[in-house]
C-alpha cells in the first residue's frame, strides 16, 4: 500500500463528507445520542469542508491509498479567543477499516509540521469527554488535557475537553 498526504481540493468534498459521517458513527456511536447522527449528514459536512478548503487560513489534507481517499485532517489558527501563537487540529477522520495502522498518527504529524511552518508555538484540539480511545490516542502523541471543558454546539449535554501540545518545546 502506498499512502500519500496531499492538500484537499473542492473535488474531494463529497468523499470527505462520507468518510466524516462513517467515522463519526463508528467512533462515537456508543456514547453519542442517536439523534446527533441525524444532524451529522454528508450534506452538512460537505458545506463545512467547502468552507475549510476555501479558507486560506486552514489547511485540509487528504490521506490516500492509491487513488482512494481514506482520511483527512484540518489544521489552522486556533479558533478559541484565549489562544495566542496557537494552531489547532480538527476534523481528523479515517475510514474505520484503516484504524490502528499508524495512519492517524501520520496525519497528525503532518498537520503539526504545517502548524510549525506557520510559526505556531502550540497546538490545541478538542476531544469528546467520553471518547476514551481518542483521548488515549492524542495523549500518546504528547497532547495533554488542559482542564478546559465546554459543551458542544450540537448538544449542550455533550462535553469536549481541550488538549494542547508545545510545538517547539525547550531542549
Amino acid at each position: 500500500m502506498q499512502y500519500q498526504i496531499r492538500r484537499a481540493g473542492l473535488e474531494d468534498i463529497e468523499e470527505l463528507s462520507y468518510i466524516h459521517v462513517e467515522s463519526w458513527k463508528e467512533a462515537y456511536g456508543h456514547f453519542l445520542p442517536e439523534q446527533i447522527f441525524d444532524m451529522v449528514t454528508p450534506e452538512n459536512r460537505a458545506e463545512r469542508f467547502k468552507e475549510s478548503i476555501e479558507n486560506s487560513n486552514d489547511e485540509t489534507a487528504v490521506l490516500t491509498d492509491g487513488d482512494r481517499i481514506i482520511g483527512s485532517i484540518t489544521a489552522g489558527a486556533c479558533r478559541d479567543e484565549t489562544c495566542e501563537n496557537t494552531g489547532e487540529l480538527w476534523g481528523m477522520y479515517l475510514r474505520p477499516g484503516y484504524w490502528r495502522q499508524g495512519l492517524g498518527t501520520m496525519l497528525v504529524k503532518w498537520a503539526l509540521e504545517r502548524l510549525k511552518e506557520k510559526g505556531y508555538q502550540r497546538a490545541t484540539l478538542w476531544v469528546f469527554e467520553d471518547s476514551h480511545g481518542s483521548r488515549n490516542f492524542y495523549e500518546q502523541l504528547g497532547f495533554k488535557e488542559e482542564g478546559t471543558v465546554r459543551s458542544t454546539k450540537i448538544d449542550e449535554s455533550i462535553r469536549v475537553l481541550r488538549y494542547s501540545k508545545e510545538l517547539n518545546p525547550p531542549a
